[in-house]
């Protein structure tokens, strides 16, 4: 019999692959991997067209694949926001990709998504929230291990094959699609340190919104010091200071998420001898013309 909550994980498998991991109400694209390791991710949340409030099943019949924003937004009411798609039928070319999508790749997903949240513990949320990167590395662990059964089972080609993975993927690309083999709690866990600088540079990419990521910035005379003094994008601004970081073994030792100034940084951190990383990202982004 058909449940009145929520959706099993099999279904919601089978609405990402239905819908071709994109929103029907928005378009927005929800396949992670694309991204990197944005903080500015959508992930997918499957939707009851009638609302569970008001007699709703989990079928799929009653259920779509939205965006987390969507399926706020939309809550209890049972006027649904126009549909990109129908049944499934209708697909943009640009979605073309996506025909290939398998319902392990949900569980993919889901692990990338639980991979960036403990990244984004690690960027600003030590001492703040309760749940640590430790209990995101163990649930993008135990998606990926669902993962791995499943394709195995079905004896499904690999993304690489299929068109799901990019051709020439970037650094943080790379890591993310490395979380394939990944063992442990532990091996999770250091992929999500050695993704925060490509996070921390997508976030200072967005710290002033007018500045596209590729645009050079001139770094002033304090930041010179660090980085030189030609103008750089931001994204490669942040790398060249996260290489100055780990070359100077600048990083904290006991807190990864701190970072400790020499000479050359307390100029740019304003005196402060130590900063987390979300404030390093302000400091440096104040540091650029």
């Amino acid at each position: 019999m058909p449940r009145a909550s929520n959706f099993t994980e099999a279904q919601k498998a089978k609405l990402f692959v239905k819908h071709r991991a994109t929103c029907v109400y928005c378009g927005a694209k929800l396949w992670i991997l694309d991204g990197g390791a944005n903080p500015y991710f959508a992930i997918d949340w499957a939707d009851h067209l009638v609302p569970v409030a008001k007699g709703g099943l989990s079928t799929l019949k009653n259920g779509v694949c939205s965006c987390y924003e969507c399926n706020h937004a939309k809550s209890d009411r049972s006027k649904a926001p126009a549909f990109l798609f129908d049944e499934g039928d209708r697909l943009p070319r640009r979605l073309a990709r996506f025909n290939k999508l398998h319902e392990s790749d949900w569980y993919f997903n889901r692990s990338l998504f639980r991979l960036l949240l403990g990244v984004h513990y690690l960027f600003n949320g030590v001492g703040v929230r309760t749940r640590d990167d430790r209990h995101y590395a163990a649930a993008a662990l135990k998606a990926m291990k669902k993962w791995q059964r499943a394709v195995s089972l079905g004896n499904v080609p690999t993304l690489e094959v299929r068109g799901l993975a990019p051709i020439k993927p970037s650094k943080d690309k790379k890591l993310m699609l490395g979380l394939r083999n990944a063992k442990s709690v532990a091996d999770i866990r250091q992929t999500m340190r050695k993704l925060l600088p490509s996070y921390s540079a997508k976030t200072c990419a967005q710290w002033k919104p007018d500045d596209a990521s590729t645009k050079p910035v001139q770094p002033n005379e304090k930041l010179a010091l660090v980085v030189g003094s030609k103008p750089l994008p931001r994204t490669e601004l942040t790398k060249k200071l996260w290489d100055y970081i780990q070359r100077n073994g600048l990083q904290d030792k006991k807190v990864k998420t701190r970072i400790n100034a020499d000479a050359a940084l307390l100029a740019v951190f304003g005196g402060k001898k130590r900063v987390s990383l979300d404030e390093m990202v302000g400091l440096v982004c104040l540091n650029t013309e």
